[in-house]
């Protein structure tokens, strides 16, 4: 079984071999944000992570901030394997494709 912290080090090696910005989100800073902002061909990426057994466990907090992030017209979700990131930057070339 994989750690948060795992999972977050292969997802941030993921974001940035397709060329991400991405930031991990300290602790300390404003509770409730997503563990990973990233920048993706422009698109703002804010990814939540957590291990496949507590996927389901984001606090309140956390879901306010993915939706307030989607309601600015970005990109956030709860992810627990790099699959999911994955899917979610090939939609985001596929918006970006049918947009130009």
């Amino acid at each position: 079984m994989a750690s948060e912290q795992s999972i977050q080090s292969k997802i941030i090696k993921l974001l940035k071999s397709k060329g991400a910005y991405v930031v991990k989100v300290q602790s300390g800073t404003r509770s409730g944000i997503p563990d990973l902002i990233a920048c993706y061909k422009g698109l703002f990426l804010g990814l939540e992570v957590k291990k496949p057994e507590t996927k389901d466990d984001a606090s309140k907090l956390q879901e306010l901030n993915i939706k307030q992030i989607k309601d600015a017209g970005g990109i956030a979700t709860v992810v627990w394997d790099t699959t999911m990131v994955d899917n979610i930057l090939k939609d985001c070339d596929e918006t970006l494709r049918t947009s130009n």
